[in-house]
C-alpha cells in the first residue's frame, strides 16, 4: 500500500487558525478602545494630583495658618476646598498641631470627581 502525502494543511485546520486569529485581534481591538475612552479620565484626575499639589504647597509656606474653612476655584474647571483643624492629641504647650483636608472638585460629564489629600503640619509657639 501506498503512503498518503501530507503536505500541507487541511481545510478544518485553517479555518480554526483564522477563527483563533479573529478572536484574538477582536480581542485586542476592545482593549484599545477601552484605553482610549479612559484617556480623558486620567488626564484630569492628572490634572487634579497636580493643582492639589500646588494649593497645599502654598499652604504650607504660610507663616501662620489659621484653623477654618476656605474654598476657591483654579483657572481650569478644578475648584478647591480646604478645612484645616487644630489637632489637640499632642501636648499643645510646645506645638500647634494642625490638621489640613485639601479636596480638589471637578465635573467629568454628569458625574462630580474629587480628590482628597490630608496632612499634618505643626508651627512652634
Amino acid at each position: 500500500m501506498g503512503k498518503l502525502n501530507q503536505n500541507g494543511f487541511t481545510l478544518l485546520e485553517t479555518l480554526v487558525a483564522v477563527i483563533v486569529l479573529s478572536i484574538s485581534i477582536v480581542s485586542i481591538m476592545q482593549l484599545f478602545s477601552a484605553n482610549l475612552k479612559a484617556l480623558p479620565a486620567s488626564e484630569l484626575h492628572s490634572n487634579a494630583v497636580f493643582h492639589a499639589r500646588a494649593k497645599m504647597e502654598e499652604i504650607l509656606l504660610l507663616d501662620a495658618v489659621v484653623p477654618g474653612i476656605n474654598s476657591g476655584s483654579f483657572d481650569d474647571i478644578f475648584s478647591w476646598t480646604v478645612s484645616i483643624t487644630k489637632d489637640q492629641k499632642i501636648d499643645a504647650a510646645i506645638f500647634n498641631l494642625f490638621r489640613i483636608d485639601l479636596k480638589i472638585l471637578w465635573n467629568n460629564g454628569d458625574k462630580k470627581k474629587s480628590y482628597l489629600v490630608s496632612t499634618l503640619t505643626s508651627r512652634l509657639k
